[in-house]
């Protein structure tokens, strides 16, 4: 979906370069090419907007979201100005064109560091957990979570769970599960 909407914010950028072109030359906008500036980013950023709410959680995409939102907001100006036919800034322009191609390249980055869900749910580290049977926990065994867990300043645990910790750290996880 993330590249789909690189095409059509692709489609939308060359139609408003053809824009600017014309702007700069003081010659008259046609209606054809503000319509597909319109339809190439609007296209885009819904696209964006979906890919947001697929992935909350993917930073880079929310970051590509707000920066085609100032987009949005900086062509809104844009646009008013030539609804009321008063001629504006030029830096309006580069603005608006600054921010569109700053969530162009933010969102190439996007779509080189993203995983599909099926390998990031795979790459994600997770915690370890060793198999204690019911046995091991009713002999006072600690467990690997809680050898590492720490529970507050070392000068408030006893010197025996401290040695306990560090012998558990020492065997490690699997020797606690092995039973004769």
């Amino acid at each position: 979906m993330m590249i789909a909407a690189l095409c059509a914010l692709a489609a939308g950028a060359m139609a408003g370069l053809f824009l600017a072109i014309r702007h700069f030359r003081r010659r008259a906008l046609p209606v054809w090419g503000a319509l597909a500036h319109g339809v190439g980013g609007a296209t885009g950023f819904t696209l964006v907007l979906l890919s947001v709410v697929a992935e909350p959680t993917f930073r880079p995409i929310r970051d590509v979201l707000y920066l085609l939102m100032a987009t949005i907001a900086l062509g809104c100006v844009n646009v008013f100005f030539h609804v009321r036919r008063i001629r504006h800034r030029t830096s309006l322009i580069l603005a608006h064109g600054l921010c569109a191609v700053s969530a162009a390249s933010w969102l190439v980055y996007a779509i080189g560091v993203h995983l599909p869900a099926a390998a990031s749910t795979a790459a994600r580290p997770t915690a370890i957990a060793a198999p204690v049977g019911a046995e091991g926990i009713a002999a006072g065994e600690p467990t690997a979570a809680a050898a590492f867990a720490d529970d507050g300043p070392k000068a408030a645990r006893s010197p025996e769970a401290a040695a306990g910790a560090r012998r558990s750290r020492r065997r490690g996880p699997s020797s606690q599960s092995i039973r004769p």
